[in-house]
């Protein structure tokens, strides 16, 4: 267990912060249209130029200019910074977001929609109140794609863009701290390598090999749990594994008792009570008594009439469908007869779709363009963009493996050493961390539970690192937010000295801001 301080860093200094500044009068000017009184050089005009642009309220120019820190807190404040939503999506205006729509949808397109047309919307009274009714495909932790709902858009400024392309043709345009989720973790764009594999938009559960050996070999559910999971029955689900070539050894099979399958498992008591458990209508091949033994072994549906589908009207080639699904209840009053088409959707269901991994094909610079972001009210905080799931910029414990060699075999809270002056109380919070990572070390050496179920018993001290990118405008109202008396007394610590950082780098624009004011 390791115990650190919460800390930031940032990368400009008071040379980058006056060429901001330089920028910003020159979109200032060219919005006053006042280009001919832009002197280069003249600092002082300069500041004073923009404390009036301050003054007037005219901050839209400040989104021309942005700052990236990264933040080393614990898992609270990192949620509440990710509340902000600030340019985690750098994407380019022309990229595509798709509609969802069920596997089984009778939609003859999909719906779709570029960041920069639904920006648009959002600023156009007309228009703005459709982009409530509109849900984008976005990645459960099940990794299954769910509805998610739009909660803003965000029109970040222009930025150096980059265009990944993978195996299959995908392509999107974005900046360099963009995040994608891949096998190994979350990487941005500028970590990202050629052979990575990222995911992807979706294709229905029994065709993902990836997804099915992630839930059926490593998580080790049982087919009932995915098929529940998928909505299809158990023999679909069989199907697929064998179709894929994902075979479970019986040893690590759920719910299975010692010396199951061998021979001479059942006493002749036991196997007595299985013949009279599947003799006459308890056997789901029985005939019936209506059938003569000289008619052969027949189908069990003739042990009833059929009439027509109950779906529809057909009357030929009609199936035995048991309501309760389970086929030794023979029973009139639990069987239905249908066509092979309706017989199938009671069975197998639409399915899921589920993301699958891409392989990166090539990675290059394109251009300085606008950057757009999307704010998602799902609790997973991404969405499917030009057919790749986007998401926020900030580590996750779902994939952080933290009993493996990579973090040192121990876990980093951050400190309460400012909040925590009761002796007492610090020491039953270190009781309280230290058993929690004993627990978590245990779940995932010796039970194998993987790391996205096991960190669920971890607290909110948990160190985490979340990249931040944000305009000069966002970082206002960020500072006037989170330095105020009602802020978190943690968010407090961390973005007190950040802001007189900022006021050092970059003069006059956060100048008029005050800690606890």
């Amino acid at each position: 267990m390791k115990i650190i301080p919460a800390r930031f860093e940032l990368d400009i200094n008071l040379g980058d912060g006056m060429e901001m500044l330089r920028r910003i009068e020159q979109a200032g000017r060219t919005c006053y249209r006042s280009e001919d009184n832009n002197r280069l050089g003249e600092l002082d005009k300069t500041k004073k130029f923009i404390m009036m642009i301050l003054e007037r309220g005219h901050e839209s120019v400040l989104e021309h200019e942005k700052v990236t820190v990264r933040i080393i807190c614990d898992r609270g404040i990192s949620h509440e910074l990710v509340r902000h939503r600030i340019a985690s999506y750098c994407l380019s205006g022309d990229t595509e977001v798709v509609a969802y729509r069920k596997i089984d949808s009778s939609a003859s397109s999909q719906k779709k929609w570029t960041l920069g047309q639904l920006y648009s919307w959002q600023n156009d009274p007309k228009r703005s109140s459709r982009i409530k009714l509109i849900r984008l495909r976005s990645l459960n932790k099940a990794g299954v794609l769910v509805p998610g709902v739009i909660k803003k858009i965000h029109h970040n400024g222009e930025a150096q863009t980059f265009q990944v392309r993978t195996v299959s043709g995908r392509q999107i345009r974005a900046t360099a701290g963009h995040q994608f989720i891949t096998q190994a973790g979350e990487k941005t764009t500028e970590k990202l390598q050629v052979g990575d594999r990222i995911y992807a938009n979706g294709i229905p559960a029994l065709d993902n090999a990836d997804w099915l050996f992630q839930k059926y070999i490593v998580e080790n559910n049982t087919l009932v749990e995915m098929s529940k999971l998928i909505g299809c029955c158990t023999s679909l689900v069989t199907r697929a594994l064998r179709a894929q070539g994902i075979n479970k050894p019986l040893s690590v099979r759920k719910n299975r008792k010692p010396g199951h399958g061998r021979k001479g498992m059942f006493s002749q008591e036991a196997r007595k009570k299985i013949s009279r458990r599947m003799t006459g209508s308890g056997n789901p091949h029985w005939k019936g008594d209506s059938i003569k033994p000289s008619s052969g072994r027949q189908r069990a549906n003739k042990m009833f009439t059929p009439d027509k589908c109950w779906g529809c009207t057909r009357t030929d080639h009609l199936e035995r469908h048991h309501i309760d699904h389970n086929p030794k209840n023979n029973k009139r009053s639990n069987i239905k007869f249908l066509c092979q088409k309706h017989h199938k959707a009671f069975h197998y269901g639409p399915g899921v779709l589920t993301a699958f991994l891409d392989e990166v094909a090539s990675i290059k610079p394109w251009a300085i363009e606008p950057t757009f972001d999307v704010e998602m009210r799902n609790e997973e905080h991404n969405f499917v963009a030009n057919g790749l799931v986007v998401h926020n910029s900030q580590e996750s414990s779902r994939y952080c493996n933290y009993s493996s060699g990579r973090f040192g075999g121990e876990i980093t809270f951050i400190d309460l050493r400012h909040f925590l002056a009761n002796p007492e109380a610090r020491k039953l919070w270190e009781i309280s961390i230290e058993q929690a990572e004993r627990n978590y070390m245990e779940l995932t050496t010796q039970h194998g539970v993987s790391p996205q179920f096991a960190r669920s018993i971890l607290p909110n001290s948990l160190k985490t690192e979340i990249v931040v990118t944000a305009n000069l405008r966002e970082w206002r109202h960020i500072f006037k937010l989170r330095t105020s008396k009602a802020a978190h007394p943690q968010m407090q610590e961390i973005m007190g000295p950040l802001l007189q950082e900022f006021q050092q780098c970059i003069p006059v624009v956060f100048d008029d801001i005050e800690v606890g004011v």
